[in-house]
């Protein structure tokens, strides 16, 4: 079986870090525990990938244009995510992603390519892609995702 054939499918997060040196640190959302997401391959070549705090206050207005300055920015703050495109170089074992929509509209269009590392029913995204900038420069992050299985699905 191809790396494309054992991608396709829906994911939860399993793990999730940026690495500096030897060092593992928590991710931008906090400590793992704080955490879900959802990573989805389809066959016809689309991806989608949500992470979130578990947390997350709802806005005191119920009106989908609502919301304080406040409430927004920390939605944002604890909400990080994209959809589009995907292809799998087998050689090289990666996949690139290239989103169509985004949270973060700087990766809009952009080639994001992660290594990819398959164990039983997890697959590592390694990315060296997501820039860290002044003190942070040199850090690179990987995001660890457990396969769902159909009778799984919760």
């Amino acid at each position: 079986m191809g790396i494309r054939e054992q991608l396709i499918g829906t994911y939860r997060l399993y793990d999730w870090k940026i690495v500096d040196g030897d060092k593992l640190l928590d991710a931008t959302l906090g400590p793992m525990e704080g955490c879900h997401g959802l990573l989805i391959y389809t066959e016809d070549g689309y991806m989608s990938v949500w992470l979130s705090k578990k947390e997350r206050p709802e806005f005191a207005s119920r009106a989908i244009d609502g919301g304080t300055e406040e409430e927004k920015l920390q939605a944002y703050d604890s909400f990080h995510g994209y959809a589009g495109k995907y292809v799998v170089n087998e050689e090289e074992g990666t996949v690139t992603h290239y989103p169509l929509i985004a949270a973060f509209p700087n990766v809009i269009d952009k080639a994001l390519t992660k290594k990819l590392v398959f164990h039983e029913d997890t697959v590592k995204l390694l990315d060296t892609n997501i820039k860290f900038e002044g003190p942070n420069a040199g850090r690179h992050s990987y995001v660890m995702w457990q396969k769902i299985v159909k009778e799984d699905r919760s």
